[in-house]
């Protein structure tokens, strides 16, 4: 009991300062004149993070932290799902936005969810996590929705990969974002994607792990989905694109992996910590 206190009280200590910095982060970049030196495709990408953060990723993260340590498991799941997320966002922050004001606050929540992320998974690898859950869960289905998302990113990033490393030229979007690299690609093709494969292959496999991968990366799954919904909704907003398609695409995603993240979640026993 005393080690769960201990944990718990991590949790918030570290969460606290994540989203109060996040509301402040998102609140200047949302109001401030001038504060993003962005082209207008990475300006879209800018005011999308702030707004997805604010009003979603922020408040997810301070509910599931204030249940979370207060024992409840499906929290402790939701709650590790957003800071990977939250690492995600800060990296894009940290490491493609030209240095603003907020360069100090991206690294402290940057840190600080790095730190979170950890005591996550080493929290819960001390624990009994493969009794929390039923033996009603939806192995099959849900491995195919984490594969087949993994295969289906892997395919639109080396689609646009492959031929500008041919060319030995960067592209298109990345010109337009005016930047070196799509960060995106990098995150996704040296971490997201893998992820998501290992987590759905590794729950094919009924391995053990895969009851603290498969929620994770599906919280993870429905972030990112969200995020790229929210990208694509203000660059058409903004004028910079017309892909109405991926919107509807991206909005039926993030809704499919939301209610596959559910009936993960909901197979988990009522039972505190």
């Amino acid at each position: 009991m005393k080690t769960r206190n201990n944990i718990d009280k991590i949790i918030l200590i570290l969460t606290l300062p994540i989203v109060i910095l996040m509301t402040i982060n998102s609140l200047i970049g949302l109001f401030t004149p001038g504060i993003y030196n962005e082209t207008d495709s990475w300006l879209s990408q800018c005011t999308a993070q702030d707004i997805s953060n604010l009003v979603f990723i922020a408040p997810v993260l301070l509910i599931s932290a204030l249940l979370s340590a207060r024992g409840f498991r499906v929290s402790r799941f939701i709650w590790g799902g957003s800071i990977l997320a939250n690492i995600y966002s800060f990296l894009l922050y940290g490491f493609s936005i030209h240095q603003n004001r907020m360069f100090l606050i991206y690294c402290a929540i940057l840190g600080l969810s790095v730190y979170a992320a950890v005591v996550f998974f080493a929290d819960l690898n001390g624990r009994d996590y493969v009794s929390w859950f039923n033996d009603k869960l939806p192995i099959k289905k849900t491995s195919i929705l984490l594969v087949s998302c993994g295969i289906f990113f892997a395919i639109l990033w080396l689609s646009e990969i492959i031929p500008a490393m041919i060319n030995n030229a960067p592209p298109a979007a990345t010109t337009d974002y005016g930047l070196p690299v799509n960060p995106v690609h990098t995150i996704d093709i040296s971490f997201t994607i893998p992820f998501l494969l290992i987590s759905g292959i590794a729950l094919l496999l009924k391995k053990e792990i895969a009851l603290i991968l498969a929620p994770t990366a599906l919280i993870l799954l429905t972030a990112v989905n969200i995020n790229i919904f929210a990208y694509m909704t203000t660059s058409v907003v903004r004028g910079n694109s017309g892909n109405i398609p991926l919107v509807i695409f991206f909005s039926v995603l993030s809704v499919l992996s939301s209610i596959f993240s559910i009936f993960m979640l909901a197979k988990i026993k009522n039972s505190k910590l």
